[in-house]
């Protein structure tokens, strides 16, 4: 089940993080320094305001709806909904407003319009992708999530060629394909809007919590970029930015390729069998998401160098092996935490432990980057969130344990973090490559070896799947005679 909803999600899986760090590097070679800071800290707030105005609520409804939608209420919460989101975009363009104006004292009234509109559609979108996974339906979760932003990429270059490099120009046609998609998923699910005090005060005591984490979590990913701006000024912030997004969003893309149906199968697994079969799947789903996450994050570690020399922009190559190389490592912990134990809580319908976790990370993010950047300038933004997100990723895992008797399958995460290790060291050793083809080379070697590693800690695994392929082969065979 787990292995066919990762297929059905897959295509969205890959399109959309490749979608993000190619906005990073193509935005990188097109904007000014100072320019593309500031499309990154917009980027950012999208971040933050989705987790302040829209998580508390699409946690409820990720958790929830396929409940709601079995006891015959769906008129209700859909009646609910309306109200929700109404309120939360009011919410969202007032902060938005308040802090744009104020933050980019500089700019143009165009640059503020063209904020407002990326950040109230990006978030829209995002919103309507969790909705559409709570209910299964692929296609809409893909199109918002991959081939709608990916049209906007493509629209921002052949805009920013024609109209000239300006953060603005950017913003406004990246998000313009994703108000279409916004109006199709709104056709006939908006209508006239009801208040449910019931299902406000379960969404509320549920998702208060997630999202006072989700915006503790969002702020500390980002307190890096703020900082160094506020420091170092929109240039440093905007050539730093694009290290950090690559190194950082190179685990993302991992961990989205097999998560989006993850969740969701915990869930149903809990809601019909009950906690200890909801846990034996988060377990299962844990194991996937190492044996992916892994091996991206600590190879891009590996060939850092090569990637920051071959694809980032001569005057970002400086500082940019060691950000790449730390923020891959800030990625991979943040996003294995959030992907496996804080989903513990999650399923046990306890939210708090997540937000207290996720406040100490975001102090311990401050005060890390802080002294960091002090000392070690742009390249300490890197270098403290690392440090908050290792002590934050312990913190939840013996939590997991402690409160709710959740076990880590140890052994075998030991095992898949050891290959990736040993892969890590093999391609570092292989020295900076001069080429694409030959960086295609290390990368493809990496993982050759990394599999071979799998295939040698994990027997059993091996002898499993040979002999399914070799009863598929039989059975074919058996078919076609």
């Amino acid at each position: 089940m787990l292995l066919r909803q990762t297929r059905l999600y897959l295509p969205a899986q890959i399109v959309a993080p490749l979608v993000l760090l190619l906005s990073i590097l193509v935005w990188a070679h097109l904007l000014p320094a100072d320019e593309l800071g500031k499309v990154a800290l917009v980027v950012t707030l999208a971040d933050v305001l989705f987790a302040l105005c829209f998580v508390w609520w699409s946690h409820f409804v990720l958790r929830h709806l396929p409940g709601l939608l079995r006891a015959g209420d769906g008129e209700r919460f859909r009646r609910m909904e309306t109200v929700v989101l109404a309120a939360c975009v009011l919410v969202q363009l007032t902060i938005l407003c308040l802090f744009s104006l104020f933050y980019f004292t500089a700019s143009g009234w165009m640059f503020h319009c063209a904020a407002a509109v990326h950040v109230s559609l990006k978030t829209l979108a995002a919103y309507w992708g969790d909705r559409a996974r709570a209910e299964g339906k692929v296609f809409t979760y893909s199109a918002l999530q991959a081939a709608l932003p990916a049209c906007g990429l493509i629209l921002s270059i052949f805009a920013l060629r024609i109209f000239g490099p300006h953060a603005e120009i950017a913003l406004f046609f990246a998000a313009l394909p994703l108000a279409a998609g916004v109006i199709f998923v709104l056709r006939g699910r908006i209508g006239a809007g009801r208040w449910d005090g019931k299902i406000a005060r379960d969404a509320w005591a549920f998702g208060l919590p997630a999202m006072a984490a989700a915006l503790f979590s969002a702020l500390a990913l980002n307190v890096p970029r703020f900082a160094v701006d506020l420091w170092l000024g929109h240039a440093a912030a905007g050539a730093f930015s694009v290290a950090f997004g690559l190194g950082f969003r190179a685990p993302a893309f991992a961990v989205m390729l097999v998560t989006a149906g993850a969740y969701p199968l915990a869930v149903q697994r809990i809601e019909q069998e009950g906690r200890a079969a909801g846990f034996r799947q988060l377990s299962a789903n844990m194991l996937l998401v190492y044996a992916v996450c892994v091996p991206v994050a600590l190879g891009l570690a590996g060939i850092a160098g090569s990637v920051s020399q071959l694809l980032l922009p001569l005057s970002m190559q400086e500082k940019g092996t060691l950000v790449i190389s730390l923020a891959s490592i800030a990625g991979l912990l943040r996003y294995l935490r959030a992907h496996t134990t804080d989903q513990v809580f999650l399923l046990a319908s306890a939210t708090r432990p997540i937000a207290i976790i996720a406040g100490c990370e975001l102090a311990m993010t401050l005060l890390f980057c802080v002294a960091a950047i002090d000392m070690l300038g742009a390249v300490g933004g890197a270098a403290g969130l690392l440090g908050a997100t290792l002590i934050s990723a312990a913190a939840s895992a013996i939590w997991s344990r402690s409160r709710f008797g959740f076990s880590l399958p140890a052994s075998a995460l030991f095992r898949i973090v050891l290959a990736g290790l040993l892969m890590t060291a093999a391609v570092h050793f292989l020295g900076r490559a001069e080429s694409l083809f030959a960086l295609a080379i290390r990368i493809a070697l990496g993982v050759f070896l990394y599999l071979l590693l799998l295939g040698i800690f994990f027997p059993g695994m091996v002898a499993t799947t040979a002999r399914f392929w070799s009863r598929a082969v039989t059975a074919g065979k058996e078919k076609v005679s």
